[in-house]
């Protein structure tokens, strides 16, 4: 009966369900926070139990700390350009305005770049970039312009169409001017309407900050208390119409649901910057590091792939005799496909056979199964490598593929009793013993191409060695 059912649900309203954990938040306090806090013990790390709101009002500092691959991704890059030319880049001394970095950016080749990958903002970068000029200010402005807020308001196209201009620049005040110029008269950031308030309404910097707080929490009410305030410390301060204050007010109000910070755009947009540097001054050594980072993301590992294609760099397909777990630079133009990115393998197989490579090259399928630990790089593991042409050079080509499929399991049980025989003979007859069990190999016709390169989807999660369209690329081109 709804009475009833009434009566259960104002019981529980606003009855927490259940605590959740911040991912990255950190609660800062100067004395021991049971003292200061309501906490939970929990098995690997103690919980405050507040919102962020009430953490604050208690007077405890809550600190986010982000944990970001691109940070990972541009440490191995480094340390590729080391192995390579004997000295790793200094990024934070790079010039900000390398021309062609900025060319990369204004024409939307960012992929792989930090926060500029999504087609979206590409074509925000393509816009900005569409008179030929983009600068590192312009990288910082789409970075706090291209979220939902800015986007639905006209904010964004207002700023590139000005930017080009298409469109006039009008500022409310004259005071205004040295504030908003760098971003057209558009009101880009918190820290600008921190500035206007200082010098339209006469803030102080302590009110500015506290106007810049409750913007970032946008807080409604926080903000409809502001506003006679304001008023009236730009009737005193600019002598201007109370009217003319409270619409200025408005636009600053509206701006507080989507405004954000410059600094934390900035920040970001420099670590974009590293990235797309080094994707243009060491292409080899970006996309190494960002595809040894993807393994595991086929669909990320597939658009790295072909951008790497685009950008006239050769992939040298895996290779048991000379990859490593990781995508490794071989020059400023090859690439050599990393053994951990081929699905069925894993770190400590590939480690098993990188040092039984050091004792000497594998010099066929018998030879690879009778030198390995066959707990470690299993069967499994071993088809893996042949569907994913890991063989190919030892056999002269992919045509071997079909015939090592199906004569692994004549080497795996031949090397078997390879290995039992040496157990009963003398170290120095051990070779010639081994010799003795090698199989022949079962011959098989070789797949056509449109199974060679299924098999290698299926190994590697991409085509490395063509593609199923390639057969109808010139028909349809006509």
């Amino acid at each position: 009966n709804y009475p009833d059912y009434w009566d259960i649900m104002e019981t529980l309203e606003g009855t927490i369900r259940n605590f959740s954990q911040h991912a990255a938040g950190m609660v800062v306090s100067g004395c021991d926070l049971v003292e200061r806090a309501v906490v939970e013990t929990r098995k690997e790390s103690s919980v405050v139990c507040w919102d962020k709101r009430i953490v604050e009002d208690q007077g405890l500092v809550k600190v986010d700390i982000l944990g970001l691959r691109t940070l990972d991704m541009i440490n191995l890059a480094c340390d590729y350009i080391k192995e390579r030319h004997g000295k790793s880049p200094d990024l934070n001394r790079i010039d900000l305005t390398d021309k062609d970095v900025l060319e990369r950016f204004a024409a939307g080749k960012t992929t792989g770049v930090f926060q500029f990958e999504s087609g979206g903002m590409r074509r925000l970068l393509r816009e900005l970039g569409s008179d030929g000029n983009i600068t590192f200010d312009d990288i910082t402005a789409c970075t706090a312009l291209y979220r939902p807020g800015p986007m639905e308001s006209g904010m964004m196209e207002s700023f590139y169409r000005r930017k080009q201009g298409n469109e006039s620049i009008e500022y409310d005040h004259p005071l205004m001017m040295p504030v908003l110029e760098d971003t057209f008269g558009v009101m880009v950031y918190q820290e600008q309407v921190m500035q206007i308030s200082r010098v339209i309404a006469g803030y102080s910097g302590a009110e500015a900050d506290k106007l810049r707080k409750i913007m970032g929490k946008k807080l409604p009410e926080e903000m409809e208390k502001e506003r006679g305030k304001f008023v009236a410390g730009a009737v005193k301060t600019i002598e201007c119409e109370p009217d003319w204050a409270e619409e200025l007010f408005n636009k600053i109000s509206g701006f507080a649901g989507y405004g954000f910070n410059k600094s934390h755009a900035a920040a970001y947009s420099l670590l974009a910057y590293h990235t797309a540097w080094i994707k243009v001054h060491y292409t080899a050594e970006f996309f190494c590091a960002n595809m040894t980072l993807e393994m595991d993301d086929t669909d990320k590992l597939s658009l790295l792939f072909a951008d790497c294609q685009r950008a006239g760099l050769q992939m040298e397909p895996p290779d048991v005799n000379r990859g490593i777990y990781r995508f490794e630079p071989v020059s400023d133009k090859v690439i050599r496909y990393g053994l951990g990115a081929i699905r069925g393998t894993g770190e400590g197989a590939i480690e098993q056979i990188i040092q039984a490579r050091a004792n000497g090259p594998f010099v066929d399928l018998f030879d690879f199964c009778l030198r390995l630990d066959r707990r470690v790089v299993n069967r499994r593991t071993m088809e893996a490598l042949i569907r994913a042409g890991a063989f190919d050079s030892l056999y002269g080509g992919f045509d071997s593929r079909s015939t090592l499929l199906a004569s692994l399991p004549r080497a795996m049980e031949a090397a078997d009793q390879a290995d039992a025989s040496a157990q009963q003979v003398s170290l120095f007859d051990m070779a010639g013993s081994a010799d003795e069990h090698k199989p022949e190999l079962v011959k098989e016709e070789p797949w056509f191409e449109k199974r060679r390169l299924q098999e290698e989807k299926a190994a590697l999660g991409l085509y490395l060695t063509g593609h199923l369209f390639d057969a109808y690329r010139d028909e349809v081109s006509h």
